[in-house]
């Protein structure tokens, strides 16, 4: 995967004037973070240190106000999303931290959108986390306040009270969605009421807000709260600019309820988008980077203004809310791939996630915390990345780095497209920037026409350019334009190490070895991705099972077997001589490397402490039982 940025100025940001679909970015500036679940603290020293250094141009926050507390699971991530008042207390922090935040992030450029909750109410009783009581079975909120007489119970015509159909477009707005209590939006008195929320944020200095659960609200009284709403700060954003609004509407198709339906005067989030760039990258279904030269309306996407798009949200990684199969932190190579397309191609306002780690069987788990459940504080290594548990997909140096591609790209249109009729793409934007991306399980080497004028820049890919110079790969772009494109098979960065410490050995059950070889740098961690994407090549078995889940859900050494029941022994050879590498399981995986981790012994000793028993001797059930056993372990001791 290669991108090249050129050094060439900056054309200005165009802006769209209409309704609240204008991001109000500082000009230069293209892309939105969701820093998921961050507290303000973090937020503000976060715009300080990197989002605003590395032009980055807006960052999505957690809900703010009072939500609810929920024990059982314990502090889920989605009791944010059950207000019980409309108070700036959160999890995240109280109003004095979030309106420090707001002026700080504004002061380095980077904007606040606000995760607004304003379809309904929560679903657990009790004292919420600014100390409100409320009580659902009675529709008692007297934290806004808000009674009997303000929900949808009267209108909703299910035994239930719930969503039963999602193909009757008034059971999916006028019924509780998944038993939380339906706002009567029709409501004067509830429109102002959640007006006066916003407009409050407004007030402290936010540039707009992500609409949660718009699908489950009326067109028409979405329009009317917007309509209440102020605008934005003069002082910060300049006269007459209204905020930025982003609806949610899970739009996957199949459903008489269209995201179209709310573009009228805001923005749209646009699901397929992650849905369909996924399945291409993943290969899936025959669908190849080739197919990418229209992507967008060609299609059936909504139209470029109108929409706000992106690889994964917090819903979609978990496997719901629009959902399956979407491309996650957990396939960094994949997800690289996925960010630099998306975030050079031209189309929509693009948001990038930013996680916490969980595993797949806890979905619910919310954020990192210390022992009394407080959220844990981001902390950042000497490496740039983050610690404690948080992933920070947007300090990877290929996405903040692609981000920095989008700022001096925008405005220019895809020329020179190029692909090989499978899974290597290349194209410029105008004359500003020139990406080549190789998704094949074979090198990349072509010479191609960039658009660019000729000199050598640096590959931001591999490094970056500091102090004039390039810490990664520099290539040459010759007179006529052209430049020699060579991008290994497997390697997520262009840089390849002698490797003498050790090997991971992979054996199909006939007897034959193969051998991965793994460089002392590497993490665990690391290894497990890079084991993952070897065993996922669509070419050999595209999913290596493990009782029907995918081996990313688990991502460990054992005995696995593939789609069509070949086995596979993975064990670790610290010892072995590595053979010549050219069976086709696993053709050019010698090219394998990585540039991470420590101490080898340390890595092997890991290994063979927790794993040497599961080999032969386990059943695949057994294993999936130590597993478990091991993940419940670790949670209890956090």
């Amino acid at each position: 995967m290669k991108a090249i940025l050129g050094l060439l100025s900056f054309l200005a940001l165009s802006a769209y004037s209409q309704g609240h679909k204008d991001p109000l970015y500082v000009p230069g500036r293209t892309v939105t973070i969701h820093l998921f679940e961050w507290k303000w603290t973090d937020i503000a020293a976060e715009c300080e240190r990197f989002l605003g250094p590395k032009g980055y141009g807006a960052v999505q926050v957690s809900p703010p106000n009072e939500h609810a507390h929920v024990n059982n699971p314990y502090r889920p991530w989605w009791q944010r999303y059950q207000p019980v008042s409309y108070k700036l207390v959160s999890r995240s922090g109280n109003e004095q931290q979030f309106v420090d935040m707001v002026n700080r992030c504004n002061a380095v450029g980077v904007r606040i959108y606000v995760d607004a909750v304003i379809n309904h109410m929560s679903a657990t009783g009790g004292q919420g986390s600014a100390g409100t009581d409320n009580n659902p079975g009675t529709k008692y909120y007297p934290g806004v306040p808000f009674g009997p007489n303000d929900f949808n119970d009267f209108k909703c015509k299910t035994g239930s009270g719930n969503i039963e159909n999602y193909g009757d477009p008034n059971q999916v707005r006028d019924c509780k969605l998944v038993g939380l209590p339906d706002l009567n939006t029709g409501s004067e008195y509830v429109r102002q009421k959640i007006a006066d929320y916003m407009n409050r944020l407004i007030d402290i200095g936010v540039a707009g807000f992500r609409i949660d659960a718009v699908k489950h609200m009326w067109p028409g009284d979405c329009q009317a709260i917007y309509a209440k709403l102020k605008n934005v700060r003069q002082d910060i954003f300049g006269a007459n600019k209204r905020p930025y609004i982003y609806q949610e509407v899970i739009d996957l198709g199949g459903e008489p309820i269209k995201n179209t339906d709310y573009t009228q005067v805001a923005r749209v989030t646009e699901f397929k988008f992650g849905k369909h760039l996924s399945d291409v990258v993943f290969r899936r279904n025959g669908q190849k980077m080739a197919y990418l030269k229209n992507f967008g309306m060609g299609w059936g996407f909504i139209a470029d203004g109108d929409a706000m798009a992106f690889i994964d949200n917090h819903d979609n990684q978990r496997g719901h809310g629009g959902g399956g199969e979407i491309i996650t932190h957990k396939k960094s190579r994949a997800y690289k791939i996925g960010n630099a397309f998306m975030l050079a191609w031209p189309y929509a306002n693009l948001k990038i996630m930013s996680s916490y780690d969980f595993p797949l069987s806890q979905d619910w788990l919310g954020p990192p915390t210390n022992g009394n459940g407080d959220t844990k504080d981001v902390t950042i290594k000497p490496d740039d990345t983050c610690g404690n548990g948080w992933i920070c997909e947007h300090r990877w140096r290929q996405i903040y780095n692609m981000a920095k591609f989008r700022n001096v790209a925008d405005g220019q249109s895809v020329r020179n497209w190029w692909d090989n009729g499978g899974n290597q793409i290349a194209f410029s934007r105008g004359n500003k920037a020139f990406v080549a991306i190789n998704n094949e399980d074979y090198g990349m080497d072509v010479t191609l026409q960039t658009g660019m004028p000729a000199g050598q820049y640096c590959d931001i890919i591999s490094g970056n350019k500091v102090n004039g110079s390039c810490t990664g790969k520099v290539v040459s772009v010759n007179g006529d334009g052209t430049m020699k494109v060579n991008i290994p098979f497997f390697v997520e960065d262009p840089k390849l190490f002698s490797i003498k410490k050790m090997q991971l050995i992979v054996k199909i059950l006939n007897g034959a070895e193969h051998v991965v070889q793994v460089v002392p740098e590497m993490s665990v961690e690391e290894l497990k991705t890079v084991l993952d994407q070897m065993l996922s090549v669509p070419k050999y078995q595209q999913r290596l099972m493990l009782k029907g889940k995918a081996l990313s859900d688990s991502q460990k050494l054992g005995d696995y077997s593939l789609a069509d029941g070949t086995k596979i022994h993975l064990s670790i050879n610290k010892n072995a001589e590595p053979p010549v590498i050219e069976s086709k399981f696993t053709k050019e995986l010698k090219l394998i490397a990585a540039n991470y981790v420590k101490d080898v012994d340390k890595f092997s000793s890991l290994f063979n402490k927790e794993l040497k028993n599961l080999v032969n001797e386990m059943s695949l059930d057994d294993i999936e039982r130590y597993e478990e056993e091991r993940e419940a372990k670790r949670q209890q001791n956090k």
